[in-house]
C-alpha cells in the first residue's frame, strides 16, 4: 500500500470546531491573505510529524483552538490522527490491521514510537527501513516528511531559486535522494550502509574470490589438458601455404587426367565402332563366299552332266515302236560353264584377298583398342591410387592445421583468461571496505529520469501557454530545470514560482509512470505567488494563471492535489465537475459574505 489521501481536516477548541473536507482529487482553496489558508498546510504537516516550534505550529493557542485532527484514507483502510498544539505526540485510530494504536506516536526520530515508522507502514516501506544520508554510508530511518518536501511545497519555498524538488537543507540532500531512489525504483542501498555494507562487501568479495578461484582451477585444468596434446611447433602459416600449393598442383593434375581419360574413352568408342563395322563386312564376305562356292558347285555339275551325255551311247531305235531314232545335234554347255566357272573362281579369290585385308584391319584395331584400354586403366589407376588419395590426405592435413590454429587460439584465450582472473583476484583482494556513496550517479543510471522529466516539463509549459519554449534542460548538479538557458536567479519571483510549481508537476507525472511507491498526494501552497508580467512581456499574467489552473483541472488523474492560492474565481476554468472529485473553497475575509477563513470566529487583528 502507498496511497495517502486526506478526507477531512478538523480543528477544535474553546471556540468550537472548524473543518474543511477535501475532494477525492482536486481541492482549490483561494482567497485573501491572512485567512488561514497556509494554516491548513501547516496542520497537515503537523500531523505528518513536524516539529513543535514557532515555525511549524499552524496557529496560536490564543485563537481558541488547540487540537488538530486529520481523517485519512489509504489503500488498506482509514486512519485518524490527532495532535494538540504544543504537543510532541500524535494519537492514532485506524481500521488498518497491524498498526499499534495502544500508545501515542512521537514526533522525535529517536523515539521508539516515532510517527515516521507509522508513515513507513502506510507507504509500504519495510519496518525501520534505513537509507544512507552521507557520502560515507551513515544511515538513518526513511522519513515520509523528508521525501514529502518534493510533494508539499510551502509558500516560503515557492519562490526558491534552488531546486524545489530537492531537500531544503544541504545536509539532507543525500537522504532525500536516497529516499527518492527508493520510492521510484525500490533501489537496494544495502551495500552503501557503512556498517552492514562493510560486512556485505566482505561476504560478496569472498564469494567473488571463491568464484574466481573456481574458474581459475577449471581453466588451469583445461590448460594442462591442452598442453599435453600440444603438437611440435611448426610454422603453420607456411605449412598451410605449401599444402594449398600442392593441392592446387594435384587439382590441375586431376583435371588433366580427367580430360585425358575422356579423350581415351572417346578413342575406345571410335575403335569399337570400327571393329563393329569390320565384323559386319566379314559377315557379308562370308555370305558372298558361300554364294561363290554354291555357284562353282553348280557349274561343275553342269560340266559333268555334259561330259556324261556326250560319252553315253545313244539309242538308235525307239523301244516302243522299234522305229529308227533320228539324232539331233545338241549344243554343248561345257565351254560356257567353264568361262563362268573361271570368272566365279577369280571373284572368290579376290573376295578372299579382301577378307584378309579386313582381318588384318581388325587385328590392327584390336591392338589399338587393347593399348588404349591399358592407357585408360593407367590413367584411372593414377587418379584412384595416387592423385585422389594424395588430395584426400592433403585436405585432411589442411584440416589438422586449421584445428591447430583453433587450438592455439583456444590456448591463448585460456592463458589470457587465466591472467585476467589472476588480475581480478588481486584487484578484488584490494577492494576497499569504505563506502563512497553518490546517489545522483545511481539516479543517472536510470537513463529515462532526466529525459522524461524534461519532456513532462516541456509539455506542461506549453499547456499553461508559457512563451517561448526553446530549451528545457535538467541539470543533475543543481537537480533543477533551466528554461531557455535562463536560470531562476535571473528571473522574477513570480516566474520562479510558476517554474518551480511546474517542476513539481513534471516530477508528479514521472512518479505516476514509474514509481514503485506512489503516495498520490500533492500540496502546493501559493504556486503562482507574486506572478505579475509587464505589458510588453511575451507572457500574459492572466493567461499564465488561467493556463495553470486549466492544466490542473484537466490532469489531476488519480492523485489528490490541494492548491492554496490568492486567486480570483475568474482564473479557474468553467467546468461542470463532479463535487466529489473537485472542490473549490473561497475565503472571503468578510464577516458578511461567505466563509471568512479557515478558523471559525477568528478574524485578522
Amino acid at each position: 500500500m502507498s496511497r495517502i489521501h486526506i478526507d477531512k481536516l478538523e480543528v477544535t477548541g474553546t471556540k468550537g470546531k472548524s473543518s474543511i473536507e477535501f475532494a477525492e482529487n482536486l481541492t482549490i482553496i483561494m482567497g485573501k491573505s491572512e485567512t488561514g489558508k497556509t494554516a491548513i498546510y501547516k496542520c497537515i504537516d503537523y500531523l505528518f510529524g513536524a516539529k513543535d516550534d514557532v515555525n511549524h505550529r499552524p496557529f496560536l493557542l490564543s485563537t481558541g483552538y488547540d487540537t488538530i485532527t486529520g481523517y485519512f484514507t489509504t489503500d488498506n483502510g482509514s486512519l485518524t490522527l490527532t495532535r494538540k498544539i504544543d504537543s510532541k505526540t500524535i494519537n492514532v485510530e485506524t481500521t488498518i490491521s497491524g498498526i499499534d494504536t495502544e500508545k501515542p506516536y512521537h514526533c522525535s526520530t529517536s523515539n521508539k514510537r516515532w510517527i515516521g515508522y507509522l508513515w513507513q507502514q502506510i507507504l509500504g516501506v519495510p519496518d525501520h527501513f534505513k537509507i544512507p544520508y552521507s557520502k560515507d554510508g551513515k544511515m538513518k530511518s526513511f522519513s515520509w516528511r523528508s521525501i514529502n518536501q518534493a510533494l508539499m511545497i510551502h509558500e516560503k519555498r515557492s519562490q526558491s531559486t534552488t531546486s524545489i524538488i530537492m531537500a531544503k537543507d544541504k545536509t539532507n540532500e543525500t537522504a532525500f535522494l536516497s529516499e527518492l531512489l527508493y520510492i521510484l525504483y525500490t533501489q537496494d542501498l544495502t551495500e552503501y550502509d557503512a556498517e552492514e555494507g562493510t560486512k556485505l562487501r566482505k561476504i560478496r568479495r569472498a564469494a567473488v574470490q571463491k568464484y574466481i578461484l573456481s574458474k581459475r582451477d577449471a581453466i588451469k585444468a583445461r590448460l594442462s589438458s591442452l598442453t599435453e596434446k600440444q603438437p611440435e611447433k611448426i610454422d603453420i602459416n607456411q605449412a598451410i601455404e605449401e599444402l594449398k600449393k600442392r593441392l592446387e598442383e594435384i587439382s590441375k593434375m586431376l583435371q588433366k587426367a580427367v580430360t585425358e581419360n575422356q579423350e581415351v574413352s572417346k578413342e575406345i568408342i571410335d575403335y569399337q565402332e570400327q571393329q563393329n563395322k569390320l565384323q559386319i563386312t566379314l559377315q557379308r564376305f562370308k555370305i558372298l563366299e558361300s554364294q561363290y562356292a554354291a555357284d562353282i558347285k553348280r557349274l561343275g555339275l553342269i560340266v559333268d552332266g555334259e561330259i556324261v551325255r556326250e560319252t553315253s551311247p545313244r539309242p538308235q531305235k525307239c523301244p516302243f515302236c522299234d522305229g529308227q531314232i533320228v539324232s539331233h545335234k545338241h549344243t554343248s554347255y561345257i565351254e560356257a560353264s567353264r568361262g563362268e566357272l573361271t570368272k566365279t573362281i577369280n571373284n572368290a579369290n579376290e573376295l578372299n584377298e579382301a577378307k584378309q585385308d579386313v582381318l588384318e584391319e581388325l587385328t590392327f584395331y584390336a591392338e589399338k583398342l587393347t593399348a588404349t584400354k591399358k592407357k585408360k586403366a593407367d590413367i584411372e589407376k593414377m587418379m584412384n591410387e595416387k592423385l585422389l588419395p594424395e588430395q584426400t590426405a592433403l585436405e585432411k592435413q589442411l584440416q589438422d592445421y586449421q584445428a591447430l590454429i583453433e587450438y592455439n587460439k583456444t590456448l591463448a584465450l585460456f592463458q589470457e583468461m587465466d591472467s585476467t582472473f589472476d588480475t581480478d583476484f588481486k584487484n578484488n583482494d584490494k577492494t576497499a571496505d569504505t563506502v563512497d556513496y553518490h546517489p545522483k550517479e545511481l539516479l543517472k543510471e536510470h537513463d529515462d529520469f532526466a529525459i522524461l522529466l524534461e519532456e513532462n516539463y516541456r509539455k506542461i509549459l506549453r499547456a499553461v501557454s508559457f512563451k517561448p519554449v526553446d530549451t528545457v534542460e535538467f541539470d543533475f548538479a543543481s537537480f533543477d530545470i533551466t528554461v531557455n538557458h535562463n536560470p531562476k536567479p535571473n528571473r522574477s519571483k513570480g516566474y520562479t514560482a510558476i517554474l518551480n510549481s511546474i517542476l513539481v508537476l513534471a516530477l508528479r507525472e514521472y512518479i505516476n509512470a514509474n514509481a514503485v511507491i506512489n503516495p498520490h498526494f500533492y500540496f502546493l501552497d501559493s504556486p503562482l505567488h507574486g506572478l505579475m508580467t509587464e505589458a510588453n512581456d511575451e507572457n500574459s499574467e492572466d493567461d499564465l494563471r488561467k493556463g495553470f489552473f486549466k492544466y490542473i483541472f484537466e490532469n489531476y488523474g488519480d492523485d489528490q492535489i490541494i492548491i492554496i492560492e490568492n486567486t480570483d474565481k475568474h482564473e479557474l476554468p468553467i467546468y461542470d465537475y463532479d463535487p466529489s472529485k473537485v472542490k473549490v473553497y473561497e475565503f472571503t475575509k468578510s464577516k458578511d459574505r461567505g466563509r471568512y477563513g479557515f478558523l471559525r470566529k477568528v478574524y485578522q487583528n
